[in-house]
């Protein structure tokens, strides 16, 4: 299981969100643990030459708001232990370097006020290199409970995956618990390289096309609800093995039920460390108007020290 034992909220690009605060709250007081509230600034020299003023100055007037900025949320916070941190130097560089020095579980994004798109390079290097689970709150849940979403993948027998699937759904657990969400689990399917299959079926017949698809989904749906059974104890609002595209998929079931949060794995391999995030969840993150926790697997290295 899971467990989230250090948050880090970072606050650049937005004021101290009240849906983000209260979420990290609710899970600092499941499992005692400890708030960092994280600002980075890119350059304190060019601030510095701006007001004429030394470089610790500035990072104490920084970190001074910083701290005054979170005060002004103290009936939320009372009681949870919690530390306001400032870091100079690229973004997400030094945002994955404080999510490592605190040991954080768990990474919050408020929504950014001012930029036109969510999913700047900023939030992208984060999706893609950051070694805990990213979640990036919208600024407007609609739901009380959070309608939330879980997409899992098939393993094939890869522990990779498997432990990506497991941490989905210790989340959604971890969410019903503390915010007595509604869980909807989906996996979808395809038959591989279908259309190519159709493109030469000459050779191959459209019945032994419409075959191989047929034991196509019965492996998902044999794997899939054999998966689900194993989820005892957890209420599950609905359960979909769906077949298509799954960026399609997702996006239109996000659109379809209202979907407040999406729980999915943005990396299934580990053996180039942090680079690459499947197309599939790129497009994902890119199409839907809902917060997203991106989840990655046990033994993901960042490319970030």
């Amino acid at each position: 299981m899971l467990k989230i034992e250090n948050i880090t909220i970072l606050l650049n690009g937005s004021p101290i969100n009240a849906n983000a605060l209260q979420h990290a709250v609710n899970f600092a007081k499941d499992h005692g643990a400890h708030i960092h509230f994280l600002k980075v600034v890119e350059s304190c020299p060019r601030i510095t030459m701006m007001f004429n003023s030394s470089t610790a100055s500035i990072k104490k007037s920084l970190h001074t708001s910083l701290e005054a900025e979170v005060k002004k949320f103290a009936a939320i916070t009372n009681d949870i232990p919690y530390s306001c941190n400032l870091r100079e130097g690229t973004i997400f560089v030094e945002t994955i370097r404080e999510i490592s020095r605190t040991k954080s579980s768990l990474l919050i994004i408020p929504e950014p006020d001012t930029r036109p798109t969510y999913f700047d390079n900023t939030y992208h290097h984060l999706a893609r290199k950051c070694p805990a689970p990213v979640w990036f709150v919208k600024k407007n849940f609609l739901h009380d409970p959070i309608r939330t979403l879980v997409v899992i993948d098939l393993d094939f027998n890869e522990e990779t995956i498997r432990n990506n699937n497991a941490k989905c759904m210790d989340i959604a657990r971890m969410l019903a618990k503390s915010h007595g969400a509604i869980i909807d689990v989906t996996h979808t399917w395809s038959l591989p390289n279908e259309d190519h299959l159709r493109e030469i079926a000459s050779n191959i017949t459209i019945s032994q096309i419409k075959e191989m698809t047929a034991r196509e989904h019965h492996y998902h749906e044999e794997w899939f609800y054999s998966f689900v059974l194993k989820q005892q104890g957890m209420k599950l609002n609905s359960v979909d093995l769906l077949n298509g595209d799954k960026g399609t998929i997702v996006s239109e079931l996000v659109k379809k039920n209202a979907i407040d949060l999406l729980i999915m794995a943005t990396v299934n391999d580990i053996a180039t460390p942090g680079v690459l995030i499947s197309n599939e969840a790129e497009s994902i993150l890119q199409e839907v108007d809902c917060s997203v926790m991106a989840i990655k697997p046990d033994g993901f290295t960042s490319p970030v020290t």
